[in-house]
């Protein structure tokens, strides 16, 4: 058993529980025993039938499948340390708030408008909770894209785990999030409310993998919007 199998066997455990299924139940719905849906929570090897049979049991969609994959089968080892020159060309032309940055949301490299005293996005976040409209839905939207990150490395590193303990400790929708098991990793593009007004948030990744993800901020016209700082 390795380190990145009790990983997943923890995640698909999380998922069913977020199911509302004992193991017992589900190991019935797979068409397995009970015993065999527990070694595979617990980090065991499985077959590669009923590996799918738990899959279609738990319901992951395309998102979950690519997480469990990774899960297995970590692409790296940890996140690549990035040049910081070659970042800060990334979003020197920018004229709207923007950030390059890691898995755990620290900033690499700001956008000239961007906030000076914006350090980590995530803990920015939080600082200015109270001015989200739906505070919940942010809080677990970046709880869902941390877990998506954490994925990549077969160690993310303690900076990952403490962002999502302080987005938890933050908020209660971010909690359930984080035990439900839910992960996000497409690219996207948003409107949502902060302080009464709409503000658009972009996201994209920079290269094969997460060491680096642009976040550009703007009001619906594509124009810098003011943000607390």
């Amino acid at each position: 058993m390795t380190p990145a199998q009790r990983r997943a066997g923890a995640w698909l455990a999380a998922v069913r529980r977020s199911a509302g299924l004992t193991q017992a139940a589900a190991a019935r719905r797979a068409g397995i025993t009970s015993r065999a849906w527990q070694a595979v929570e617990a980090g065991h090897r499985t077959t590669p039938l009923t590996l799918v049979r738990i899959v279609d049991v738990l319901d992951l969609d395309d998102t979950a499948m690519r997480h469990l994959d990774r899960l297995h089968r970590p692409p790296y080892a940890a996140p690549a340390p990035l040049e910081p020159a070659h970042l800060s060309l990334l979003v020197a032309g920018l004229t709207v708030p923007a950030w390059v940055v890691d898995p755990a949301w620290t900033v690499l490299s700001a956008s000239p408008i961007a906030a000076p005293t914006v350090h980590n996005l995530a803990l920015w976040a939080i600082q200015i909770r109270t001015l989200w409209d739906d505070w919940p839905t942010v809080a677990g939207q970046l709880v869902a894209r941390t877990r998506s990150v954490t994925s990549w490395y077969a160690d993310p590193g303690q900076t990952v785990r403490d962002v999502v303990a302080a987005l938890c400790a933050a908020s209660s929708a971010a909690t359930a999030v984080w035990s439900a098991g839910r992960v996000d990793d497409t690219p996207h593009h948003e409107v949502v409310g902060l302080a009464g007004t709409a503000i658009t948030v972009q996201w994209a990744w920079l290269g094969g993998d997460p060491s680096a993800r642009l976040v550009m901020i703007t009001d619906i016209d594509g124009r810098s919007p003011v943000l607390s700082s």
